[in-house]
């Protein structure tokens, strides 16, 4: 992800969640690159909790592979203090060779291996790609993230 500043950037891996309505992002994430968005009062449901009241800010982002290959925009996506998604959840190219049709795609892995980005289905051209597209753009590859402005 590039900041507001140029050479500001943060490398980090990204989920794709066809569970959640919303897009989320790490707020530490946008600290440290200078983003700032609107404010915003929203409320999150999870299996551990109803109508949890939040706040924090909504940003835009420009999702790029890390080969630059392709991008992703996210027009809302709502910071959170912590996203809590485990690394087990990062998909590494021993789990993919379990999967024929999927055989051959290496994946790259950043040093940072926490998920920082959270998609949602308020971006459904992403779940709705072809297999061979939705692995190109965004099967929980790490992502080099870039903000656009608003």
């Amino acid at each position: 992800m590039q900041g507001k500043q140029p050479g500001q950037v943060e490398e980090t891996y990204a989920l794709l969640d066809n569970g959640s309505d919303v897009s989320l992002c790490d707020e530490k994430l946008v600290d440290e690159l200078g983003i700032s968005g609107v404010q915003r009062r929203f409320s999150l449901t999870t299996q551990e909790k109803r109508d949890s009241p939040r706040s924090g800010y909504e940003v835009k982002l420009i999702i790029n592979s890390i080969d630059n290959e392709s991008s992703l925009e996210v027009r809302k996506v709502w910071t959170v203090e912590r996203l809590t998604i485990s690394e087990l959840s990062i998909i590494r190219d021993r789990d993919i060779d379990r999967w024929s049709h999927r055989k051959g795609i290496k994946l790259p892995e950043t040093e940072n291996k926490e998920v920082r980005v959270l998609i949602g289905c308020n971006v459904p051209e992403v779940f709705c790609s072809s297999k061979k597209n939705l692995v190109a753009k965004a099967s929980q590859w790490a992502f080099d993230h870039h903000w656009a402005g608003r």
